[in-house]
């Protein structure tokens, strides 16, 4: 969970460096390995650095080359088909496909991510976010300037720009009715859709495109268990790309059949092979209560040996406790 944060400015106004450095330090718990950032003219990025990947150990964002920079949080799942030569971080895959395929570039990535690019020779900033919006990506616009962030609240630190509520969106929320993909709480203060791309240019509104549906038309097979053996296919894929990691891997495990599940097939996929990180997890029962789960849990321990510490609260005997 790193974070990014950016300014591209027409008139220069505002010190980039030390709004960006602002920006940064209202996010903490995503700069804990270090911040950096690329200052030119008028544009600005920033990057927190939270690693959490082996190959992000010695990587260094912002990443430059051939006018264009870079700045990432996320992580990529399809690295063996982007990959052709020697091993390269996640943002280095992402900056490598945006030489390759241009602005069409998110299509081809698999994984959780928040994305910036800014083209100088084309003057062209590009914001994608993964197709279901895992990680967040905010900005906002005047036809002076452009900010992002990986959170909202480091955008007003910005002195030009002011909290006003939403009330359009605040009212959809308390009526339970349908909210605008692209709108926040805060007036002014947009996302980028998830499954979506942002490409600004100086002087002109920002163009939102989508860059991702999901798949359509029905999986047809001749035998039953043919669905079963496709289902966990891409299930284990979907836990494996998971326990790539620089440490252990933390779990939510409530014992529960999906939360179990998981836990079983990273377990067995570490079983299979013992470089994988170990999973760690704490489920907490009340004493006497989802016995069900809670034997789920120790059957999973005996089997895999897990790193697992079950926590039983005795009930209370005062009342209404």
């Amino acid at each position: 969970m790193s974070g990014i944060a950016g300014i591209i400015q027409t008139d220069n106004r505002i010190n980039a460096c030390h709004l960006l450095e602002k920006m940064i330090s209202k996010m903490p718990g995503r700069a804990i390995d270090g911040a950096d950032y690329w200052i030119k003219d008028s544009a600005g990025l920033g990057y927190a650095h939270l690693k959490t990947t082996n190959e992000e150990i010695s990587e260094r964002q912002p990443l430059e080359a051939g006018g264009t920079v870079l700045v990432m949080d996320g992580r990529i799942d399809n690295r063996d088909s982007l990959q052709k030569d020697s091993p390269s971080s996640d943002a280095e895959l992402v900056f490598h496909a945006y030489q390759k395929w241009g602005s069409s570039f998110a299509s081809h990535l698999v994984g959780d991510f928040a994305i910036a690019l800014w083209n100088a020779s084309k003057q062209e900033l590009i914001l994608a976010r993964d197709p279901l919006g895992v990680k967040p990506l905010y900005f906002y616009w005047d036809p002076k300037k452009i900010l992002f962030c990986s959170e909202i609240m480091p955008i007003f630190e910005h002195p030009g720009i002011r909290k006003f509520p939403n009330e359009k969106m605040v009212t959809q929320y308390l009526a339970e009715e349908f909210i605008d993909p692209q709108a926040t709480f805060f007036e002014k203060i947009e996302q980028v859709p998830p499954g979506h791309l942002l490409i600004w240019k100086p002087g002109e509104p920002p163009k939102i495109q989508r860059y991702w549906d999901p798949p359509r038309g029905e999986i047809r097979f001749k035998d039953p268990a043919d669905y079963f053996a496709a289902f966990h296919e891409k299930f284990e894929l979907a836990v494996q790309d998971r326990l790539r990691s620089s440490g252990p891997v933390g779990l939510l495990l409530s014992g529960g059949l999906d939360s179990t599940q998981v836990a079983a097939a990273a377990e067995a996929l570490r079983e299979k092979n013992p470089a994988l990180p170990r999973l760690k997890s704490t489920p907490l029962f009340m004493e006497g209560c989802l016995t069900g789960e809670k034997n789920a849990v120790g059957s999973l321990i005996r089997r895999y040996n897990s790193d697992i510490e079950v926590i039983t609260c005795p009930k209370s005997t005062e009342s209404g406790q």
